[in-house]
């Protein structure tokens, strides 16, 4: 089974050709277009490229959201506004003509994880990206938790400050934009320069005050996994995003756990490792979630 998968972001779309037997075999990478015609196009023609070349049973998305994967209808799309209360399967079906699966994308990274990641026979364990914002998927009692309105994870959005910032989501705490923003205002550095989070790290080695930053940062991160840990107590919570890459991160984050809440050793403590997958999380994820609803469909088809 050949399917070709896309992971859709603000800034831009990966995909790729992915089989059962070879897995990726082949990927790229666009811009994100900023209206829906051009959406449908660049994606239509991608697809016709590989089906040119290769027989091609389905087309998986990945895609930040409030999704409903049993229909396609995103009453929030993320970044992609113009992809608000559409159904995103009938859209892409008028240029398109295989069958489309779509999910959000944080499961998508957690069926990655599930299925051949760092979550492999695992029944109940969280994912929890740091980037841009703060993304969370919930994968419970042996399958992914969505929600009554498919909302289940935008943990993002929790108040952690409430009497000093109560405006201020997770989102404003602790993802690493607002660790590279506080970085480049002690820094003195221009707010449109590319910094990474692999930059304010190795800085901090020499510059206290960055330092002193990164471990307030590092606290705040840690609140939130413990709150997620005392939550839904489980068997691992895996750390996604580009600074999950960093190997500072988890020692820091082993270290300053106990400081949150001494219940951390004694009542709550759960496994925190880095995603296996992190640029690819996404493909994969829609890849896995294609095969789920084949097989589904093979089963009742058979009954």
């Amino acid at each position: 089974m050949n399917a070709v998968c896309f992971d859709i972001g603000g800034t831009a779309i990966k995909y790729a050709l992915v089989s059962q037997n070879k897995g990726i075999a082949h990927q790229g990478k666009i811009t994100t277009p900023y209206d829906l015609t051009t959406f449908q196009k660049v994606i239509a023609e991608v697809v016709e490229e590989y089906a040119a070349t290769d027989e091609i049973t389905a087309v998986g998305i990945s895609m930040p959201g409030y999704i409903n994967p049993q229909t396609g209808y995103a009453e929030r799309a993320g970044a992609l506004a113009y992809l608000d209360h559409k159904n995103i399967i009938d859209v892409l079906s008028e240029k398109i003509s295989f069958p489309i699966y779509i999910e959000n994308d944080a499961r998508c990274a957690a069926l990655a994880e599930r299925y051949s990641g760092n979550a492999q026979g695992l029944d109940n364990f969280i994912v929890m990206t740091i980037g841009t914002g703060i993304g969370t998927a919930f994968y419970l009692n042996g399958s992914l938790y969505r929600g009554a309105s498919f909302k289940a994870g935008e943990f993002g959005h929790s108040r952690i400050d409430y009497q000093k910032r109560p405006q201020h989501t997770m989102h404003d705490i602790f993802s690493t934009r607002i660790l590279v923003e506080e970085y480049k205002k002690h820094m003195k550095i221009p707010a449109p320069a590319v910094v990474t989070g692999e930059e304010v790290f190795e800085t901090a080695k020499l510059d206290p005050e960055v330092e002193e930053m990164i471990q307030g940062w590092v606290q705040w991160v840690c609140v939130g996994i413990y709150n997620l840990a005392c939550t839904f107590n489980p068997e691992k919570i895996l750390i996604g995003g580009g600074v999950s890459a960093n190997p500072e991160l988890l020692p820091r984050i082993e270290r300053q756990l106990s400081q949150v809440d001494e219940r951390w050793i004694t009542d709550f403590y759960t496994v925190i490792e880095p995603c296996k997958y992190l640029n690819n999380a996404g493909i994969l994820g829609a890849f896995y979630f294609v095969e789920q609803q084949l097989e589904k469909q093979t089963v009742k088809g058979e009954s």
